[in-house]
C-alpha cells in the first residue's frame, strides 16, 4: 500500500489526476462499489463533478457524461472513513451532544462554574461555547486531547502552574466523565495504530484520493498516513507558487519529526530574500503545509516548475507569473486599454452594486464568448451586499437603444434562514417571545404567508385585522400581566393590549349596533360597526395571537431542553399545520438538540427559554440552505464556498473598512495563546483571499470598494491587504503615485450617483476614454440636471362647463385649487398617513382624539346638560382606546369634558340651538345659464340676526372660515336672511374656546355675491383642467398685480417652497422639492392668472382687528 502526496500549481491541475483515479481498470473491484473522494469546499465540489463528468464516459464531442458512484466528501469524511467500523449510532462527541452534557456539569456544579454562566450570558450558551472550543482542540490539538485524556485514566491532575489550563482540564475531565467513552482523538490514535499493525477492517475502501487541499490538520495527516498502511491514498495538495514550493522543500533546516504534534509557528522562515514578500507573506499557508508534512514523516512531491508557456502582456496573466515564480518580478508599462485588473471606488456598498453591473456590462461586451456562469461575485460581507446585488442584478436595464437587459444572477451563499421560509418564520418567532409583542413583530408572524395558507386567510382578511389594529390603538403588550412582566406594574391600565382588542372586536362583531355604547359585557366596550363577515378573520388572528401567547406564558419559566424543543414544535404545527414540508428544515434542527440532550442525559435541566432560542436561532442563522453553487447565471457568495475555484472573471466586492477585521481570540483559548503550524491566521487568511481571487480568475478581475466618504466626499484609504495588493501591482509596473490622494493606474473613482454626469463622457469619466454607464434612465436624469430644458408650453383648449355645479365644489377649489384640480380632474388624493404606531404606550391624546371623545359627550347630553351626559359618557371614555393610559386618562377626561363646557357654552350665548337644524336647499342662476345648486348645513334666519355656523372641538378650522365665508356668500346671493356667519371651535387659549365671526364686506350685495360666485364658477371650470397652484402667498401677490413677472410674485414663490409647511402641501407632491418658476408658470399663464384672480377677489377674507377674547372678526372684502 502507498502514499503519494504531491502539490500542483492550481485547481485545474487536479482534473486528470481524478480523472485517472477514478478510470484505473482494477478487476479486483466491484462494479457497485463506491470509490472515495476527498475535496476542500463545497464549490470545489460543485465545479470538479461536471469536470469529471465531461472526461468519464462522456461521448466524443458531446458533454453527456455522468458522475455516479462516487462518493464525494470533505476534510471530515477522512474520520467517517476511519470510523466506518464504529457503530455508535450517535456521536456522543458532537457538538450539540457536548453542548447538553456541559449543561449538565454546568447546571450540576454550578458554584464551581457561576463565573462561566455570568460571562457567557447563561449556562446554555456558555455550554454551547465551551462545546465548540472543545471541538476545535481535538481537531486541532489532538496530542492535547490525548494528554489529558491519559491524565484522566490515571486519575492525575494538570495544570497546576497554569490556571487558564487547570480548570479546562478540570471541566474537560468531567465531561469525559458525563459522556461515559473516549474522545475522537484518543479513538483515533487507537484506530490508527490498529491500521500500523496491518489490521485492515471490511469496511475501508480499496483506495481514496484527497484533491485540491491548500491546508491539512495534524489530525488529518496522522489518519490519511495510518490508512497509507493499509489502502493506496493519494493527497494532491495545491501550492499556487511552483518556485516556493521547490525552494521550501531545500530550506537547510530540516523540522523535525513529531508524530502527532505540530511545530511551533516562525514568522520569518516563509520569507525567502529574492522573492517577493507579498506573495511568501500571502502562501504562509502553504509553507506551513509543507512543513507540517514534513513534520509527521510524510514524503511529498514539490510542484513541477515549468516555465510558463503564454507571452500575454496582460497585468492579470503578469501577476499569475509573479506569483508562480515571485523571484522574477518584471517591471514594464500597463498596455493600453489593458482592464484585466480594475479597483473601482465608490461612496457606498450600494453604489458599488451599481459599478459592478456596468463593469460586467464591459466585460460581456469585451471578452469573447463570456457567459453569465463564467463569473463570480465574491463579497467581503455577504449579508450586506447580497440584498443590494439582487436589487440592482434583478431589475432589467434601459439601454441607450431602448433594450431592455438584464445579467442573470443568483446569490447561492446563503444560510437556512434566508432560503427556508419555515426557518424564517421560526427566527421571528423566537425573537418574538420574551419581547413587548409590539405591532409590527406580531403582524409579521400573523402575515407571514404560512400562516395565512394554513388559516385560509387573505389580504382581505389582513386589511380587516390591520384596520382594527390601527381603530383601537394596539401598542404593546399581550395584557396587563404580560406588560408587568415588561416592568409596566398598573393593574388598571388595560388600554392598547392585544387582549383588549380581541376581546372588543370579537364583543362588537356579535352584539348589534346601538345608538349609544354602553359600558358592560365584563368591562369590554364593543367596538362598533363590524360586520359579521368579518368574524372569521378576527377569531383566525385571534387563534394566531393565541398560540403565540400560549408560548410566551409558558416561556416565564425555566424548563427543560425536550420540553422547549417540544413547545416550538407544536407553535409551528399550530401556526402552519402538520403537513407543512416549509418546515422540515427547521424541525431537524430543533430534533437535533432534542436528541442530544436524550443522549446526553441533559434532558431535565432547566434552562431559560431565552437560551434555548438564541441556540436555534443562532444554528439556522448559521447553517447553509439547499442551494447549488454552481448555476447558469452570475453567481455570488462569501469568500470560502468557491475560494480558488477557476473563472473567467472574478469579482470581489466591498472590500472595506471592518470587513477584514480580525478581532481579539478569548484569553483563556488555548490555541491562540500558542500558536502552531497549520493554526489559523486572519491576517494571513485576509491576505490569500486576494491572493485565491487573482489566481481564480483568467480574463479579468474587478475590484469593487469604498474611495471617498458619503459626508464630506474625503478620500477613504485602502484597507490594508487592498493596499499590499496595489503596491505589488506597482512592483509589476502600474503607476501607483506617492501622495495618497492621487488614484493608482488601474483605480478608477466614480461619482456618487449613477446620475452622475462624469458616467456619460469619455473625456473626464471614471474609466478615461469610456463611457462608463449603459443606465438610460440615469443619462436622462443627468441631462436633465446639467442644462435647463425649455418647458412644452401647453394651450388650454376650453371643454364644455357643466350646467350644474355644486357649491362643495366651489369651497374645495378656494380651499387649495391645485388639491381641486387632482381630485376632481386626476382622482389623485393627498391625504398623509399617519406616522407609525411606536410601541409605547400614549400618555396624552392628540386633539383630533380629545375632539371625538366632546362630541360623544356632546351627543350624550341631548338636552345640553353637560353634567348628566357626563355621567353617561364616562364610563365608555374610560374604556375608549381613544385615551393615554391611567394615570394620565383623568386629566384627559377633564379636558374633553372643559372644552365640551367652553364650546357649548360659546355657541349657546350666541344662539345656536343644542339640535342642529335641518338643511336648506336652494338654486343660484348665474348669468350663463348654469346653476350652483347649494344644499347648507346650520342656518339659521332672522331678519336682523340669521347666522350660518360650524361648530368643532379641534383647532385646525382654516379650511373650515373659508368655507363659511364662501356659504355667507351664496346665502347673500340668494336673498336668505343670513347675516353673518360662526366658526366655533376649541383653541389652545385659557377658556379653551375662539368664536370667529365672519361677515360679508357692506359693499356687498346680492347681485355682487352671484357676480363673484359666477366666476368662481368659471375658474372652477379652467382649474379642473389645467393645475393652478396657490403656492400659498404666491397666488394672492399674482392677484394682486396682474402678471406673473413681477419681483413679489417670486419672492412669495421662493418663501413659499422654502417654508416648513411645503413639504406637505400638494405643491410638493406635483413639482417635487425643488419646482422652478418659469416651469410651473410656462403654460397657459393667462388663465392661472385669471383663477388665481378670481380666488382672491371672489373670497378675499380678511381678519378685522386682533384676537381678543376668545373672539376673532373676519369680513369678506
Amino acid at each position: 500500500m502507498t502514499l503519494r502526496v504531491r502539490f500542483v500549481s492550481s485547481i485545474k491541475d487536479v482534473v486528470e489526476p481524478v480523472v485517472q483515479y477514478l478510470s484505473v481498470n482494477d478487476p479486483s473491484i466491484d462494479l457497485f462499489e463506491p470509490q472515495y473522494l476527498i475535496v476542500p469546499t463545497a464549490g470545489v465540489k460543485a465545479w470538479l463533478a461536471p469536470q469529471i463528468a465531461s472526461r468519464l464516459g462522456a461521448t466524443e464531442g458531446i458533454n453527456d457524461g455522468v458522475l455516479m458512484n462516487v462518493r464525494i466528501g470533505y476534510a471530515g469524511m477522512l474520520n467517517s472513513v476511519l470510523r466506518g467500523g464504529i457503530t455508535d449510532e450517535h456521536d456522543p462527541w458532537s457538538i450539540e451532544n457536548m453542548t447538553m452534557a456541559l449543561l449538565h456539569i454546568l447546571t450540576s456544579d454550578s458554584s464551581n462554574y457561576s463565573n462561566l454562566a455570568a460571562k457567557h450570558g447563561g449556562k446554555l450558551r456558555a455550554a454551547r461555547a465551551l462545546a465548540d472550543r472543545f471541538d476545535r482542540y481535538a481537531a486541532r490539538r489532538p496530542s492535547l486531547i490525548r494528554k489529558w485524556e491519559r491524565a484522566h485514566s490515571a486519575n492525575e491532575l494538570l495544570g497546576a502552574d497554569n490556571a487558564q489550563v487547570e480548570w479546562q482540564y478540570l471541566l474537560w475531565r468531567q465531561l469525559r466523565s458525563q459522556i461515559g467513552v473516549p474522545s475522537w482523538p484518543a479513538r483515533t490514535e487507537q484506530l490508527c495504530k490498529q491500521l500500523a499493525s496491518n489490521e485492515k477492517p471490511s469496511h475501508l475502501p480499496r483506495k481514496l484520493m484527497i484533491a485540491g487541499v491548500g491546508t491539512l490538520s495534524v489530525s488529518a495527516i496522522e489518519i490519511i498516513s495510518a490508512l497509507s498502511k493499509v489502502i493506496d491514498v493519494e493527497v494532491l495538495c495545491v501550492n499556487p507558487s511552483p518556485y516556493l514550493s521547490n525552494e521550501w522543500s531545500k530550506q537547510p533546516s530540516p523540522i523535525p519529526v513529531t508524530l502527532g504534534n505540530a511545530p511551533a509557528r516562525n514568522d520569518d522562515l516563509h520569507v525567502l530574500s529574492e522573492s517577493d514578500v507579498l506573495v511568501t507573506t500571502w502562501l504562509r499557508e502553504s509553507y506551513e503545509l509543507q512543513m507540517l508534512l514534513a513534520s509527521q514523516g510524510v514524503q511529498y512531491e514539490s510542484c513541477v516548475a515549468e516555465e510558463p508557456s503564454t507571452d500575454s502582456t496582460k497585468l492579470l496573466h503578469r501577476m499569475h507569473l509573479a506569483i508562480q515564480f515571485p523571484n522574477k518580478l518584471k517591471k514594464q508599462p500597463i498596455d493600453a486599454g489593458d482592464m484585466s485588473v480594475q479597483i473601482h471606488r465608490a461612496h457606498t456598498l450600494g453604489r458599488q452594486a451599481e459599478i459592478l453591473r456596468d463593469a460586467l456590462l464591459h466585460s460581456f461586451s469585451t471578452i469573447p464568448n463570456l457567459q453569465p456562469h463564467e463569473v463570480i461575485v465574491l463579497c467581503a460581507d455577504i449579508e450586506a451586499a447580497a440584498p443590494l446585488l439582487r436589487a440592482t442584478f434583478e431589475e432589467p436595464l434601459t439601454l441607450g437603444t431602448g433594450e431592455r437587459v438584464k445579467i442573470p444572477f443568483v446569490v447561492a451563499d446563503r444560510t437556512l434562514r434566508e432560503t427556508s421560509i419555515g426557518a424564517e418564520l421560526a427566527a421571528d418567532i423566537l425573537s418574538l417571545i420574551g419581547s413587548r409583542f409590539d405591532v409590527d413583530s406580531v403582524v409579521n408572524i400573523a402575515t407571514h404567508e404560512l400562516v395565512l395558507k394554513n388559516a385560509y386567510m387573505g389580504s382581505g382578511d389582513v386589511n380587516a385585522w390591520l384596520r382594527h389594529i390601527h381603530n383601537t390603538r394596539v401598542r404593546w403588550g399581550l395584557d396587563v400581566q404580560h406588560r408587568k412582566l415588561n416592568g409596566l406594574d398598573a393593574p388598571d391600565i388595560t388600554a392598547h393590549t392585544w387582549k383588549q382588542l380581541v376581546d372588543r372586536t370579537l364583543l362588537g362583531a356579535l352584539l348589534p349596533d346601538a345608538e349609544e355604547t354602553m359600558f358592560e359585557m365584563g368591562d369590554i366596550v364593543p367596538v362598533p360597526r363590524i360586520d359579521t363577515t368579518e368574524i372569521e378573520a378576527l377569531t383566525g388572528f385571534a387563534e394566531v395571537l393565541s398560540v403565540l401567547a400560549s408560548l410566551e406564558h409558558d416561556s416565564q419559566s425555566d424548563m427543560s431542553i425536550d420540553f422547549w424543543c417540544d413547545r416550538i414544535e407544536e407553535t409551528l404545527i399550530s401556526l402552519c399545520g402538520s403537513s407543512c414540508t416549509d418546515l422540515d428544515d427547521v424541525l431537524a434542527v430543533i430534533n437535533k438538540f432534542r436528541e442530544a440532550s436524550l443522549l446526553a442525559s441533559a434532558g431535565n435541566q432547566s434552562v431559560a427559554f431565552s437560551e434555548f432560542a438564541f441556540l436555534v436561532t443562532s444554528e439556522i442563522s448559521a447553517q447553509s440552505g439547499r442551494q447549488s453553487l454552481v448555476t447558469g447565471a452570475v453567481t455570488a457568495t462569501s469568500f470560502i464556498p468557491l475560494r480558488a475555484v477557476p473563472f473567467r472573471v472574478v469579482c470581489v466586492v466591498g472590500l472595506d473598512d471592518g470587513t477584514m477585521s480580525i478581532g481579539d481570540s478569548e484569553g483563556d483559548d488555548l490555541i491562540a495563546m500558542d500558536q502552531l503550524m497549520g493554526d489559523t491566521d486572519l491576517r494571513t487568511a485576509n491576505r490569500r483571499v486576494l491572493l485565491d481571487a487573482v489566481v481564480a480568475a483568467s480574463d479579468q478581475l474587478i475590484i469593487t470598494c469604498n474611495g471617498s466618504s458619503v459626508k464630506n466626499n474625503t478620500r477613504v484609504p485602502f484597507i490594508t491587504p487592498l493596499a499590499e495588493l496595489v503596491d505589488f501591482c506597482g512592483r509589476l509596473g502600474v503607476n501607483v503615485p506617492n501622495e495618497s490622494e492621487k488614484p493608482c493606474e488601474i483605480e478608477y473613482l466614480h461619482s456618487r450617483h449613477s446620475s452622475g454626469t462624469a458616467n456619460f463622457v469619455t473625456t473626464v469619466g471614471p474609466v478615461p476614454g469610456q463611457i462608463w454607464s449603459h443606465d438610460a434612465s440615469a443619462l436622462n436624469a443627468a441631462l436633465s440636471r446639467s442644462q435647463v430644458v425649455a418647458p412644452q408650453v401647453k394651450t388650454y383648449v376650453a371643454s364644455p362647463k357643466p350646467a350644474e355645479i355644486e357649491i362643495g365644489i366651489l369651497e374645495q377649489l378656494v380651499i387649495d385649487p391645485l388639491k381641486y384640480y387632482l381630485r376632481e380632474s386626476l382622482q389623485i388624493f393627498t391625504e398623509y398617513e399617519e406616522d407609525d404606531a411606536k410601541a409605547v404606550l400614549p400618555v396624552d391624546a392628540n386633539e383630533f382624539e380629545i375632539a371625538n371623545l366632546v362630541e360623544a359627550l356632546v351627543d350624550a347630553s341631548p338636552s345640553g346638560d353637560l353634567e348628566a351626559g357626563r355621567e353617561i359618557w364616562m364610563p365608555s371614555a374610560e374604556a375608549s382606546d381613544a385615551l393615554p393610559v391611567a394615570p394620565f386618562a383623568e386629566s384627559q377626561i377633564d379636558l374633553a369634558f372643559a372644552i365640551a363646557k367652553a364650546v357649548r357654552g360659546a355657541a349657546t350665548q350666541r344662539g345656536i340651538p343644542l339640535s342642529d337644524p335641518d338643511p336648506i336647499e336652494f338654486l343660484l342662476h348665474l348669468p350663463d345659464g348654469s346653476t350652483i345648486v347649494c344644499d347648507i348645513a346650520n342656518v339659521v334666519e332672522s331678519a336682523t340676526g340669521g347666522f350660518v355656523y360650524s361648530i368643532s372641538y379641534h383647532s385646525k378650522n382654516d379650511k373650515e372660515i373659508t368655507r363659511q365665508a364662501l356659504r355667507l356668500l351664496a346665502l347673500c346671493a340668494a336673498g336668505k336672511l343670513v347675516q353673518k356667519a360662526y366658526v366655533i371651535h376649541m383653541d389652545d387659549n385659557k377658556s379653551l374656546v375662539l368664536v370667529n365671526e365672519i361677515e360679508l364686506s357692506s359693499e356687498i350685495s346680492a347681485d355682487e355675491a352671484l357676480r363673484r360666485l359666477f366666476e368662481l364658477s368659471k375658474a372652477a371650470h379652467i382649474a379642473r383642467d389645467i393645475p393652478c397652484a396657490k403656492f400659498d402667498k404666491t397666488g394672492q401677490a399674482i392677484a394682486e398685480v396682474g402678471t406673473i413677472n413681477d419681483d413679489s410674485v417670486i419672492e412669495a414663490f421662493e418663501n413659499c417652497i422654502e417654508g416648513f409647511s411645503y413639504e406637505r402641501s400638494a405643491e410638493f407632491v406635483v413639482y417635487g422639492a425643488d419646482p422652478v418658476f418659469e416651469h410651473v408658470f410656462a403654460d397657459n399663464s393667462d388663465k392661472k392668472i385669471e383663477v388665481l384672480t378670481a380666488l382672491v377677489q371672489g373670497c378675499n377674507l380678511e381678519k378685522d382687528g386682533k384676537k381678543k377674547d376668545s373672539y376673532q372678526h373676519w369680513v369678506v372684502k
